[in-house]
């Protein structure tokens, strides 16, 4: 599964920056240092991000695939 900027978590989950960070730091989402970019950027992993969508759509009553 792909993994995500924080950027990109926020438009898939439809949350701002300090939210995906406040849910980093609380464990509700993984995130890893990408080995190849030069500063280390922060990804989210896709699996977490997966399990989150799954977790929320449960949450509202509905299917997620």
């Amino acid at each position: 599964m792909q993994n995500h900027t924080i950027s990109e978590a926020c438009k898939l989950l439809g949350v701002s920056r300090s939210t995906i960070n406040r849910m980093r730091g609380d464990g509700r989402l993984k995130a890893i240092r990408s080995e190849t970019h030069p500063k280390g950027r922060v990804l989210i992993t896709g699996e977490s991000l997966a399990r989150f969508a799954k977790a929320r759509a449960k949450e509202f009553g509905k299917e997620a695939a």
